[in-house]
């Protein structure tokens, strides 16, 4: 069930003061941590496909959109630790086993979404970057079945070798819904 935040925690019945909204700032507010970055990704892809359903966190893919399967992988220059230098820019794009409640896990392992949404949060000034400005991403959108033909088994790929080999189309996240369904429908 879905959370508004409001939700108390409560003892023996009783609220004991604080509410569900002030955990997910103790553990959600640095967006620039990878992992959560990563969730914040999938939750800004969704939004600019129109898709509201709360993620689940065990799926074989991450969106469900229309009939189509898509996968988001998120990187950034600026880390929520300190560096010398911006980061290199790498996403994964390794083959999985599926898994459901019900079987456990697949046997096959492949990619398992029609499609990959390549995120880069591109701002390299640690003073500016801020996740939450929709204008500091590119989205990056590339089908599955050319991820496999060109990248096979490849566990990971750097921004470069994507842009030198597959040449996606960069898109804003105005821009990502009908990029993206262009690409499904080609």
């Amino acid at each position: 069930m879905q959370k508004t935040g409001n939700e108390c925690f409560t003892n023996n019945g009783e609220s004991k003061g604080f509410e569900l909204l002030e955990f997910w700032r103790y553990c959600a507010s640095d967006l620039l941590d990878n992992t959560l970055r990563g969730t914040l990704a999938e939750f800004i892809v969704a939004r600019a496909l129109g898709v509201s359903e709360p993620r689940g966190s065990w799926g074989a893919y991450d969106i469900d959109f229309n009939e189509w399967k898509v996968e988001v992988k998120a990187a950034a220059y600026i880390q929520s630790w300190k560096q010398r230098k911006v980061s290199k820019i790498t996403f994964s794009i390794r083959p999985t086993r599926s898994w459901t409640p019900d079987s456990g896990y697949s046997g096959e392992v492949k990619r398992q979404s029609d499609i990959y949404v390549f995120c880069l949060l591109s701002e390299s000034n640690p003073q500016k970057v801020d996740p939450l400005a929709l204008d500091q991403w590119e989205f990056f959108p590339v089908l599955t079945t050319i991820i496999d033909k060109i990248f096979a088994n490849q566990k990971s790929v750097s921004l470069s070798s994507l842009m030198q080999k597959l040449n996606p189309e960069k898109c804003s996240f105005d821009t990502l819904r009908d990029t993206l369904i262009n690409a499904l429908n080609s």
